[in-house]
């Protein structure tokens, strides 16, 4: 019948307790009454003390033929078996820690079948330069798989074939393929295994900087925007951690040790937007195999700072107002009217103003004629232009009233010249405009009346235009 880890029977035999009688063999020495063991649990430990083989038993002197690895040389002495159950994922078995040379070998075999050369699935020998054995079973859902464990016997074996075995079994982490890779937030620390974690064949990347790593896990992290994200990866292993962007076959960068002193990895990198595939895996040595990698609790983090200024222009955000154009920050100078907040103000500047004042005297006569007796204008701004119009009765030919320019600033420009002593009549106008270019410029318009002063009205004019507006709205 089998044996289940909770019998007496095998309590015994796991305590290693040796037996009264050592020639008869030990529990789990015959394959009908294997061990029955679960996934993931404590590491196991049997005495194989007195252990023998069976009639035709596969992988031992009862078929010289047939032997473990390539050139099937070696065969197994004092053999125990056990049994599991597949979950339909990989399952990684170990003999670590056993203190003699051991061979293990798994089989397709269900309970009760007789294990053969026929349906051995697969086996090992050494691992590297270590003495233990090491598989990786692809198994199916609900299937018995049968494991024979047993001493090396052979010439290039190591001392002693029997003695304290020591076997783990762990199934694939969740997260051990790229396609199942867990989703991470910033900030939150995890805690997770890769006990039993493979390799993501085809073509998966398994060295950083000369340094060889297997046992990978993998976590996928989205990075909101553009900034420094920091991927850190320790516990128990000694880690080896890969930042890909997502779809990408080699690494945006990886890390073995962040220090001569630590076994932890750590990645600092500017990352854009979007999502990062993150990889870690166990290190070796070189000369060991894959399934030495160091393995255990792995610590994992993701801290995130995002870049607040992304022109580079000096100005991080909130100030600045567009951190996509190095044109638009708070020390930039506003170009009026464009539809565009440059200095990250909140509006658009106004044009600027030419501030001249213009006056004008004139004396009405009973005649109902009017006389110009001064016009002139005051604070005038560099490379400003000044036009007078007149139109109606008493008014000099246009031209007589030439454009003016001023080369420099101005306190005063007298511009009656042509119009000087001159009678008006009623309903004549007389228009000074001072105008610059890009600025607001002002304008002064007296329409002439019958013995009385004559009407003036002040606008402004818009950079570009000819009809003056109240100045309120421009």
């Amino acid at each position: 019948m089998n044996r289940s880890v909770g019998t007496s029977a095998l309590a015994i035999a796991l305590l290693g307790v040796v037996l009264a009688a050592p020639a008869k063999a030990v529990p789990l020495d015959d394959y009908q009454e294997p061990l029955t063991v679960g996934l993931n649990g404590p590491q196991l430990s049997i005495n194989t003390n007195g252990a023998t083989i069976q009639s035709g038993e596969p992988i031992t002197a009862q078929t010289p033929l047939f032997g473990c690895e390539n050139p099937f040389s070696h065969h197994m002495r004092a053999t125990v078996w056990l049994r599991f159950i597949g979950d339909g994922g990989p399952v990684t078995v170990s003999t670590a820690g056993s203190d003699f040379d051991t061979l293990l070998a798994s089989y397709d075999a269900r309970l009760g079948q007789v294990p053969t050369t026929g349906n051995v699935d697969q086996c090992s020998d050494n691992l590297g330069p270590f003495p233990h054995s090491g598989l990786v079973i692809r198994t199916r859902p609900g299937v018995d798989y049968l494991l024979q464990a047993g001493g090396c016997e052979g010439a290039a074996c190591g001392a002693g074939f029997q003695g304290n075995l020591r076997m783990t079994l762990f199934s694939a982490p969740p997260n051990d393929t790229r396609a199942g890779a867990e989703t991470v937030q910033s900030g939150v620390a995890l805690n997770r295994t890769n006990r039993g974690a493979t390799i993501d064949v085809p073509g998966e990347v398994l060295t950083c900087g000369g340094r060889s790593y297997a046992k990978t896990i993998w976590f996928r992290w989205v990075a909101p925007a553009p900034g420094t994200a920091a991927f850190s990866a320790g516990g128990e292993p000694n880690t080896v951690l890969g930042v890909y962007p997502a779809g990408a076959g080699q690494p945006l960068a990886c890390n073995d040790d962040q220090s001569a002193q630590e076994r932890a990895s750590r990645v600092v990198q500017y990352v854009g937007a979007g999502a990062y595939d993150v990889q870690v895996g166990g290190a070796y040595a070189p000369g060991e195999n894959s399934q030495s990698a160091s393995d255990g609790s792995v610590a994992f983090q993701v801290d995130f700072a995002p870049d607040t200024d992304l022109d580079d222009d000096g100005y991080p955000v909130p100030a600045d107002c567009a951190d996509n154009d190095r044109a638009i920050n708070p020390g930039a100078a506003d170009q009026p009217r464009n539809g565009v907040d440059e200095d990250c103000s909140g509006k658009d500047a106004p044009y600027p103003r030419v501030n001249a004042r213009i006056f004008g005297f004139f004396t009405p006569f009973a005649s109902g004629a009017t006389r110009v007796d001064r016009v002139y204008a005051q604070r005038l701004p560099r490379r400003a232009r000044i036009r007078v119009r007149c139109s109606g009765g008493g008014c000099p030919p246009k031209r007589k009233l030439p454009l003016r320019r001023t080369k420099r600033s101005k306190d005063r420009v007298a511009l009656d010249g042509a119009l000087a002593r001159r009678f008006l009549q009623p309903g004549a106008k007389l228009e000074v405009r001072v105008t610059k270019r890009g600025s607001v410029g002002v304008t002064a318009r007296w329409t002439m009346r019958a013995l009385k002063a004559p009407k003036r009205v002040d606008r402004c004019l818009r950079p570009g235009g000819k009809r003056p507006r109240r100045c309120s709205r421009v």
